[in-house]
């Protein structure tokens, strides 16, 4: 694949935080504002237990940049404290001086113990984008990398049939055309420091209409360009309509003997599709792949349902396994059309072991209705098999939602609300959250309110 395009930045000086740093008691604290987009976020990984974030920032002044900024969470239970000041945060902006973003990014913590994080975002033009940023304890970020640029000719990649390569009269070339999706990214291990981010795109040929296909690209934007390795793209075929975002988590097979994908990381998938035939309804899917080696599984379906409501959010429980355990919402609600539901599902596949979970259901929100959920996996000894999601509700209250979908045991939930935003305006994305060592029995999450501002909150396990 060759680079289409580059990009110059110019990193801009850090935020200030714009409200008094909060008490560790209350765990919130007002990381940055000007937000446009949903909020993605990753844990360092580098020991520090830092959640840092990704966004869309658009400034007074009419300039829309990328924010990165961290946040050191405080233990609610045990464990050591952070070593900084309740309310800290750092940031690392990026102005992009040919446009703005134009979405919500996907984040993946990095393998390799830097503490870096790196993004895909939706860029100027509809293409798709890699930044790394790192804003702790130093301010770092990476130039931006192009992966899928419209115009891109995408040929010669296993999977993608629309045309045959090399481009013919009666063949013709594959040619990205939009970003359909938000990216959502994932950590890998092996050789290499690369994340794995899935997104839907528009792939165009000048014989047929354009389609969607689920992409697959890893890359490092820290590292040189190097064609067909960084990025490597993969293209998966599996159905003409995709009616949700996906949600990706990182997935190693521990086998004895012939592990997947050779023993290395890849990325497991959830997402909400729809076709003609089979499925007449809405039906999660579930798939795995890794563009470094080419490994790819068949889909898995899972369940379907007359009224899924979202995107599903996963996680991969600390028991072991390489079972993905993910919720969504489904039913309607007031104001539905607006992504308010009144069930919360749960679910799981593993496509290692090709099993899946049936749906089962969570609950309706303890006060009005749901609105969006957030999912990771808690430091939890007692709960190791367990999921923690972080569930809004349109009484602009947080709820943690503790389930593991492949038992029947019933699902826990906090009986007070973990939190509101202090400024007392409504949540507009769902929460972005991480599961941090040094935090026990909690998970970390942010989320955007109305005013624009940008709120990081820890959600301890009910």
């Amino acid at each position: 694949m060759k680079r289409v395009g580059s990009f110059s930045v110019l990193v801009a000086s850090a935020f200030a935080v714009l409200v008094a740093p909060r008490s560790a008691a209350a765990q919130t604290t007002a990381l940055q504002s000007n937000a446009v987009t949903n909020v993605s976020c990753a844990p360092s990984q580098n020991g520090t237990g830092h959640m840092i974030c990704g966004e869309e920032l658009r400034m007074p002044t009419g300039n829309t940049i990328f924010g990165g900024l961290s946040w050191q969470a405080q233990p609610t239970t045990t464990g050591a404290p952070g070593t900084e000041a309740p309310g800290t945060v750092h940031s690392s902006n990026i102005t992009l001086p040919a446009g703005g973003f134009t979405g919500t990014p996907g984040c993946s913590q990095t393998a390799d113990g830097s503490g870096s994080v790196i993004c895909a975002v939706e860029g100027p033009g509809n293409g798709l984008y890699g930044i790394a940023i790192h804003p702790q304890p130093t301010q770092t970020t990476s130039a931006l990398m192009p992966l899928l640029v419209p115009g891109m000719v995408i040929s010669g990649v296993p999977g993608l049939i629309l045309s045959a390569y090399p481009c013919t009269p009666d063949a013709p070339c594959n040619i990205m055309g939009s970003v359909a999706s938000a990216p959502s990214c994932a950590p890998t291990t092996g050789a290499g420091t690369q994340v794995i981010c899935a997104v839907v795109v528009n792939i165009q040929n000048v014989k047929g209409a354009a389609q969607p296909f689920l992409v697959g690209v890893a890359f490092d934007p820290r590292a040189p360009v190097v064609a067909g390795s960084n990025p490597a793209i993969a293209a998966l075929p599996y159905t003409t309509t995709y009616m949700s975002n996906p949600s990706c988590v990182g997935v190693v097979d521990h086998s004895a003997t012939s592990p997947q994908n050779a023993g290395n990381g890849f990325a497991a998938c959830g997402i909400v599709v729809m076709t003609p035939a089979p499925w007449s309804t809405p039906t999660i899917f579930g798939v795995a792949f890794d563009p470094r080696s080419g490994y790819a599984r068949g889909g898995l379906v899972i369940s379907t349902a007359t009224g899924f409501a979202g995107d599903p959010s996963c996680a991969t429980p600390r028991d072991g396994s390489t079972e993905v355990l993910c919720a969504i919402g489904a039913g309607t609600g007031s104001g539905f059309g607006n992504g308010n539901f009144s069930t919360l599902l749960g679910f799981g596949f593993d496509t290692v072991a090709r099993t899946t979970t049936p749906l089962r259901t969570l609950g309706a929100a303890p006060s009005g209705f749901w609105t969006g959920v957030g999912c990771a996996s808690p430091n939890v000894t007692t709960a190791a098999s367990s999921t923690l999601c972080a569930a809004t509700t349109t009484t602009n209250q947080t709820f943690g939602v503790l389930f593991d979908p492949r038992t029947t045991t019933a699902p826990r939930f906090s009986s007070a609300s973990a939190f509101s935003p202090p400024n007392g305006f409504p949540m507009t994305s769902p929460p972005a959250c991480v599961s941090l060592n040094i935090v026990s029995n909690a998970i970390s999450c942010a989320v955007v309110d109305s005013g624009k501002e940008t709120w990081a909150f820890s959600l301890p396990s009910p």
